[in-house]
């Protein structure tokens, strides 16, 4: 699928949305092991750093939102005084 927001011809859309709901579930899966009485300690050590990327692209996308949407609106400005 060809898109202008790309990396190397593959969209950059899965990255930012699917990639951290799925993180995010994956972390809350391995709290809930953890809490509900698993006997390793490994799920609570391995939620951390699935939650920390999940919270990192979500910022990331975000903010890729917030600055599209400036030059969209700043676009839209130039293009109105034309």
């Amino acid at each position: 699928m060809q898109t202008p927001a790309s990396i190397s011809r593959h969209p950059v859309h899965p990255l930012l949305v699917v990639l951290p709901v799925g993180l995010w579930v994956f972390s809350l899966f391995c709290d809930l092991l953890y809490l509900g009485g698993a006997e390793a300690e490994i799920w609570s050590r391995l939620g951390d750093p699935h939650l920390a990327m999940a919270i990192a692209l979500s910022v990331t996308g975000v903010g890729m939102l917030a600055v599209s949407s400036w030059l969209d609106a700043t676009l839209v400005r130039v293009g109105a005084k034309k």
